[in-house]
């Protein structure tokens, strides 16, 4: 899960250096981002980014687990 994150903090970095996202909005948006690895950490939340691997079962399963 590191590296997803990880990941997304580079990619949001790489907004700010081409000027599309502000130095504010990127840390905010990088303070918003959590992994978690059950899903009950997940039920007071308005939002679920999934990065589950590519397999339609995996993600079905998944996100009956959400609903």
């Amino acid at each position: 899960m590191a590296g997803a994150v990880s990941s997304i903090r580079t990619r949001i970095a790489k907004r700010v250096e081409k000027g599309k996202w502000s130095q504010e909005r990127a840390a905010q948006a990088s303070c918003r981002l959590v992994a978690v690895q059950h899903l009950l950490a997940l039920a007071d939340t308005r939002l679920v980014v999934e990065a589950i691997v590519e397999n339609r079962q995996a993600k079905q399963a998944l996100y009956s687990e959400l609903l």
